[in-house]
């Protein structure tokens, strides 16, 4: 249920993304996945990267530029997640929110840690996956992250789950990555 009547359009519109690397963790050797996190500047709440489309722009470019803005990461969207729907609180009472999420993927060649927007977030971290489903403040973010987590592990997204020719698991470019 998002609480408002179906038929009035959302009031405010945006878009983010779940940027995700694969890793193969310390702590068991098992392949995962980490994702581009952010604590809220006002809230100190952890959340997933998003913000309002511009004039003019789609919300596939909003994504992206939020998920930039927001966390430093450069992502490459591989596919939508769906939306979330809900009554926000703001200054003018209840707003009709709609946001566009998507699945995207780390384009940085080299694990670094994320950048924090200044003003907007406190801190940007990457995060097991597993994790990060505990960790966000928001049951939207959390139920937005479960399908990504379905999504990748059913998905051709972690070399270390890609079988090589002779059946053998390719580990190739997995290993570098930390816990």
């Amino acid at each position: 249920m998002d609480g408002w009547d179906a038929s009035l359009p959302p009031q405010d519109r945006s878009a983010g993304g779940v940027v995700f690397r694969p890793y193969i963790r310390k702590k068991d050797g098992k392949p995962g996945f980490l994702v581009g996190l952010i604590e809220r500047s006002q809230s100190g709440w952890w959340d997933l990267p998003k913000g309002h489309l511009e004039k003019g722009e789609t919300e596939e470019q909003a994504a992206i530029r939020e998920v930039e803005e927001e966390s430093g990461l450069n992502g490459e969207i591989v596919m939508p997640l769906g939306e979330a729907r809900y009554l926000a609180d703001s200054r003018r009472g209840n707003l009709r929110k709609q946001v566009r999420w998507y699945l995207m993927r780390d384009l940085n060649p080299k694990l670094e840690k994320p950048r924090p927007q200044p003003g907007e977030t406190h801190d940007a971290i990457w995060c097991d996956l597993d994790e990060a489903i505990a960790l966000v403040y928001f049951e939207n973010a959390r139920v937005i992250l479960r399908r990504a987590r379905r999504i990748l592990k059913e998905g051709d997204f972690h070399p270390a789950l890609c079988s090589t020719e002779n059946g053998s698991l390719n580990t190739s470019g997995a290993r570098d990555l930390p816990a």
